[in-house]
């Protein structure tokens, strides 16, 4: 395909800075400043690398008809780039960074909380040192609370008549299996 009708012939084109991450057979292109991301094709992220390279519609256009592939519109293929944002006119280049501006000041902002601390202090908080106090922290506590269910159910052995005690055989299990003196 040629260039289309709106683009003059030989127009060069500038790319907004994308990132390009392989997602299975096609690629997940986008600009994280505007919050757009598009899942393409290789044939797409060829299209974006030649017009960030410098060629011209018809020189893509040219490339694609040399290697036996299947016809793409690559005119209609840059528009939508340019519709969203990703491509703008060589002409309006010295614009480019103006109208990217608007777009990123017009996207959604980022609204997660977000904490920070010294370094030194996270440093220390997350030291295999503190890591070491934690887990005694946390077993003392379940020695503790084992302890103190071992005493009460011995306290509430004590309590029992003794001839209660001795008519129920259950009573001797009141501890249970893991509070065995």
């Amino acid at each position: 395909m040629t260039a289309a009708p709106d683009q003059p012939v030989g127009q060069r084109y500038t790319v907004v800075p994308l990132s390009v991450q392989p997602e299975g057979d096609d690629f997940l292109v986008g600009n994280a400043d505007l919050e757009e991301f598009f899942q393409l094709p290789a044939e797409g992220v060829r299209i974006l690398t030649m017009l960030r390279d410098g060629a011209t519609l018809d020189a893509i256009a040219a490339s694609f008809a040399d290697r036996d592939e299947a016809p793409i519109d690559v005119a209609d293929f840059v528009d939508s780039m340019i519709e969203v944002g990703f491509v703008y006119p060589g002409s309006d280049a010295p614009r480019m960074d103006e109208r990217h501006a608007e777009r990123v000041a017009a996207a959604p902002r980022d609204r997660r909380l977000v904490f920070r601390a010294n370094r030194r202090v996270a440093a220390a908080i997350f030291s295999p040192a503190m890591l070491m106090a934690y887990v005694l922290i946390v077993g003392a506590a379940i020695a503790c609370a084992r302890l103190s269910r071992c005493a009460a159910a011995a306290r509430r052995l004590r309590r029992r008549r003794p001839s209660r005690r001795d008519a129920d055989p259950a009573a001797d299990r009141v501890l249970g299996d893991d509070c065995v003196p």
